[in-house]
């Protein structure tokens, strides 16, 4: 007599079937009732397996539950002390081994303490969420905002090379913070004190830095509260007089303080005026007449470069209309253009928005570029430079001979002129090396039907080397200075321009 036989095995249970057949039973009702057997063991069998794996998804779901739990702080859902210092270590050890610098702000509200005990508890906890609703919208979406606790906040900012970046947020978060809370009806104003610490790799570790954080905490509240401080008093001197000369310049776009001087651009051979280059002036309250040199630096470290580069582009662009309008325009009109500029999303919108308002002829423009932005450009942001070629733009490379050493870029990207840096120049009538570049670069703009044009000529020897060497066009102190709207207009009324006295000692101010 044979007999059937299985084991069978789930987890940590397990069964041995078998099945023995009585001679002469083998009926159809035998049969039935043996299948029905075994069918009622397998449904007992997935009836285990699937209580096991609910009660084994539930201790998942409830580890994962009391994990978040013990990361996140239960009233405003941030995360807390600890999933903070987690991240900050990984980002410190990140930094160590060469990747972005960051920051840590370390914030509390200013005497929230009244707040409870004037309105209660219950609205200062309603206070606290709105304070995290507003940090949520400051912050970029990368940075991490913790709670470590009452009324204090850390947010970890990443990718902050430049300690201004850094300030300039905590400027933005004191000012968001400063701002009136309505809630219930009642009018709730409070102001936040702030500490910082840039990544340094001087620093021990991420202890030490939130140690440096909380002291200039501190400092921020012995100043008076209502601020921002670093933990070294230099930097901290430094970052301030960057953001503030940043919050001023923004505010003299709105009001009216800049304008655009203008320095021609002329032929050599006849002292005709054949372009201009727009440079902005900024004509500080207290400061007086401000050159770029004084604020194009910080500009660019806070972002203040990019609403400067748009008002600096449509004025240019106003200020051409108004020169074909009399009959008198230039024939190029240039315009600087930075590299935060070219790296954002705006700027083929804006040039184009610009150029169409102002109904003016694409080719008429000449953006200017220093070699190492055309170089990151044509690697990182190859679009955008194409893209505002395409729309008809002249491109020239600014301070040519200065940036960036590898030429390959003049064969993979065309441009129109290049600008022999006045570095060069100045010294081409004293020192041989400097003339030998600079008639080198002459050929080899030649060579590739590239124009060519000097900056920064301030003597005739100068010229009548810039002359012989086979340069065409210059600008410089010899020929003007960068002057206002009223003086180049006359200047392209007379068409043509007669050099300027020499002055006894050339300087390096004619670009600026």
């Amino acid at each position: 007599m044979t007999h059937w036989s299985a084991d069978l095995t789930v987890g940590d249970a397990r069964w041995n079937l078998f099945l023995v057949p009585r001679k002469g039973a083998l009926t159809g009702h035998y049969r039935t009732f043996a299948v029905g057997v075994i069918g009622l063991i397998f449904a007992a069998v997935l009836a285990y397996v699937w209580a096991s794996l609910r009660h084994t998804l539930r201790l998942e779901t409830a580890n994962r539950r009391i994990l978040q739990l013990a990361q996140t702080d239960i009233l405003t859902s941030l995360a807390n002390r600890r999933a903070f210092m987690k991240r900050l270590s990984m980002a410190f050890n990140a930094s160590l081994r060469g990747s972005p610098a960051f920051a840590v702000l370390y914030l509390d509200i200013d005497d929230f303490k009244d707040v409870n005990d004037t309105l209660g508890h219950a609205m200062g906890d309603q206070l606290l969420k709105e304070v995290v609703a507003r940090l949520k919208n400051v912050v970029r979406e990368e940075d991490l905002v913790a709670r470590f606790g009452g009324d204090e906040f850390a947010v970890l900012a990443c990718n902050v090379n430049d300690p201004t970046e850094a300030g300039t947020l905590a400027a933005r978060i004191g000012e968001t913070l400063a701002k009136p809370f309505i809630i219930d009806g009642h009018k709730i104003s409070v102001t936040s004190s702030i500490g910082i610490a840039h990544f340094s790799h001087d620093i021990a570790g991420p202890e030490a830095m939130m140690v440096q954080a909380d002291l200039a905490l501190y400092g921020a509240k012995d100043e008076g509260r209502n601020c921002y401080r670093f933990h070294s008093e230099d930097l901290d001197r430094q970052v301030h007089e960057r953001v503030r000369v940043a919050h001023e310049l923004r505010a003299a776009i709105e009001d009216g303080e800049l304008e655009l001087y203008y320095q021609p651009q002329v032929e050599l051979a006849t002292g005709r005026l054949t372009g201009v280059e727009a440079l902005v002036r900024w004509n500080h309250k207290t400061r007086g007449l401000l050159t770029p040199g004084s604020f194009i630096a910080i500009a660019e470290r806070t972002g203040a470069v990019q609403p400067l580069g748009s008002w600096v582009f449509d004025e240019a662009c106003r200020q051409m209309k108004a020169w074909q309008a009399e009959g008198v325009a230039p024939h190029v009109l240039a315009v600087n253009v930075s590299g935060v500029q070219l790296k954002s999303a705006d700027l083929e919108r804006e040039v184009a928005a610009s150029i169409a308002k102002w109904g003016l002829n694409p080719g008429e423009i000449e953006l200017e570029l220093t070699e190492s932005v055309l170089m990151e450009a044509t690697q990182r942001h190859g679009a955008t430079l194409e893209s505002l070629r395409r729309m008809g733009l002249r491109i020239a490379i600014d301070d040519f001979g200065t940036g960036y050493s590898s030429l390959k870029y003049l064969t993979t990207y065309p441009v129109n002129r290049l600008k022999l840096a006045q570095e060069f120049v100045f010294r081409v009538t004293v020192d041989y090396r400097n003339a030998a570049v600079v008639r080198a670069a002459i050929r080899l703009a030649h060579e590739l039907g590239i124009d060519v044009i000097a900056e920064g000529v301030e003597t005739e020897a100068q010229m009548r080397f810039l002359i012989g060497a086979g340069c065409e066009q210059a600008q410089g102190y010899f020929f003007s200075r960068p002057v206002p709207v009223s003086q180049m207009t006359a200047l392209l009324h007379e068409g043509w321009i007669k050099p300027a006295p020499a002055p006894q000692q050339p300087r390096f101010t004619s670009a600026a």
